[in-house]
């Protein structure tokens, strides 16, 4: 049995800010930049996690299993963008930095 909406809504709404959070904030340098990318990132990598890949390449945070809500919402507060993801994140957001010293 999958979750319902409003469990969707919160999971979706969680996701949108733990991916904020990792760029610095919507005033970060990062963000505008690379806010897609960490979005595709975190919902990939979300959707293996919790095996809602399907054969086709689909799959939705909305079909998570109404067993492993919390075990997600757990997984959002711990979530660390991939190396290579966090390294862009640093650069760009040092570089601002860096150019106003």
């Amino acid at each position: 049995m999958s979750i319902h909406s409003k469990q969707a809504q919160q999971i979706g709404n969680l996701g949108k800010r733990k991916c904020l959070e990792c760029l610095g904030g919507k005033d970060s340098p990062a963000y505008k930049p690379l806010y897609p990318k960490i979005r595709s990132n975190f919902w990939a990598y979300f959707k293996q996690v919790f095996q809602l890949v399907t054969h086709t390449g689909g799959g939705s945070y909305k079909d998570l299993r109404a067993k492993d809500f919390d075990k997600a919402k757990e997984w959002i507060k711990d979530y660390k963008p991939a190396q290579w993801l966090q390294d862009e994140i640093d650069e760009l957001n040092n570089q601002i930095k860096m150019d106003f010293e």
